[in-house]
């Protein structure tokens, strides 16, 4: 019960998480929060917010919890905060002294902490800037960033310090005002969805420029953070949220969204409510149609080939069959296009696997078709959220079913609406 429950929270609403983890006993909460890869943002939300230090400390046992991850557990007090593993020792001496505290140092006040960090862009002295005795008025702090945005250095250290409330940093993720922004923009917003402190529904709905959050998914940074493929999935998945309602199928409108994208300084719901009615111009940015291209909705062609893909379809009913050949063969028919993530969400049995990328396209660090990935998760979310609403008696019947269920994921869906209610199984 506790693998299927580790499926569907990444799918569960945020308000329906804390009753799903009252009704498991402490075994059971201890497994699912230190044991199983990874735990979903929705719960690191929830439990960075407000979780017991039992489930916090459980959370910073996972060896699968991003180091971002354990430094805001600590700050709610299980453990000291040691950030100066941010603090590199090629700093040199110099600059140390500009920013270490001295002693008996006097109170910064919030003004006076922004100046000072305006003027440091990694992150690891915004840092020891903060270990500095501060005042931090939200109020204040994000006046200064409307006049002039924080670097991303600063706004990652704040981040991490677990000094903002939710709202301030939802604020500091508007850089409307910026003309350049650097190569680590999308640091902050990695951090912000790592460590809890937001969803990423909400990065989606607040960060400014709109064209940055349609580049989100699609950094590709060597060697660096960025978001892994489960996190990049899920901005994919709020964005087509915010479009697709506005949007549609139009291709006109689409068309005009993908003119407008790169001079539109407000947020992916105000440019989807104007489009049609902005002025265009300016340089392109480079990246922006290939993201365009990852927002817009699927729409099948007309299959080639319809006996391969009913032989592909048919290949579906045994995903639990852990063979190369199976891998290999899947893997091909989705490049060939014969199969979508889609497909395999709707017709992949059992339901377990369908839902479980790991099942059909192997154990892999780095998925090698991540677009179908996407796809499938997008598509399981949908049809949990249309099926069981906001209703925690059915996502918990789901997640005690779905283990042993022989069926598809819609087969096991629907059963909470042919008499046999999924809440009273």
């Amino acid at each position: 019960m506790i693998s299927g429950l580790s499926l569907l929270l990444r799918d569960v609403p945020s308000a329906v998480v804390p009753a799903l983890l009252d009704r498991l006993d402490a075994r059971q909460r201890y497994e699912l929060l230190a044991l199983y890869p990874p735990v979903p943002q929705t719960v690191n939300h929830v439990l960075s917010q407000g979780g017991s230090p039992r489930d916090r400390v459980a959370l910073a046992r996972n060896r699968y919890s991003d180091r971002a991850l354990l430094l805001r557990l600590m700050q709610c007090g299980e453990y000291e905060v040691d950030r100066s593993v941010y603090f590199h020792r090629r700093t040199t001496g110099a600059m140390r002294r500009s920013i270490a505290p001295a002693p008996q140092e006097p109170v910064l006040a919030t003004r006076e902490l922004v100046e000072l960090l305006r003027g440091h862009q990694r992150v690891r002295h915004a840092l020891r800037i903060l270990d500095r005795p501060h005042v931090l008025d939200p109020h204040v702090l994000l006046s200064e960033h409307r006049r002039r945005p924080l670097p991303p250095g600063a706004v990652e250290a704040l981040v991490l310090s677990g000094e903002c409330p939710r709202e301030a940093v939802l604020a500091l993720l508007d850089t409307r005002g910026t003309r350049t922004y650097g190569r680590w923009w999308y640091r902050p917003t990695v951090r912000a969805v790592r460590t809890g402190a937001i969803t990423p529904a909400e990065l989606v709905r607040h960060m400014a420029p709109a064209h940055r959050t349609l580049l989100l998914p699609t950094v590709q940074i060597r060697g660096g953070l960025r978001f892994n493929e489960a996190e990049a999935a899920a901005v994919r998945e709020a964005t087509g949220h915010v479009l697709h309602p506005v949007l549609a199928d139009r291709i006109e409108d689409w068309t005009d969204f993908g003119r407008r994208a790169h001079t539109f300084e407000g947020t992916l719901p105000e440019l989807a409510a104007a489009t049609g009615h902005i002025s265009t111009g300016g340089p392109g940015i480079e990246g922006l149609s290939s993201a365009l291209l990852d927002a817009l909705p699927v729409r099948r062609e007309p299959c080639r080939d319809p006996l391969a893909r009913a032989d592909a379809l048919k290949a579906l009913a045994r995903l639990d069959t852990d063979s190369r050949p199976q891998y290999h063969l899947r893997k091909q028919a989705l490049a060939d296009g014969l199969l979508t993530g889609d497909d395999i969400v709707l017709h992949g049995a059992p339901a377990r696997a369908a839902i479980d990328e790991k099942c059909w396209l192997g154990h892999l660090e780095h998925f090698d078709r991540p677009q179908a990935v996407a796809a499938a998760r997008t598509r399981t979310a949908e049809l949990a959220r249309a099926a069981l609403g906001e209703d925690p008696e059915a996502w918990w019947a789901v997640a005690r079913r779905l283990p042993k269920f022989e069926g598809t994921f819609p087969e096991l869906l629907g059963q909470g609406f042919r008499g046999d209610s999924l809440s009273a199984w």
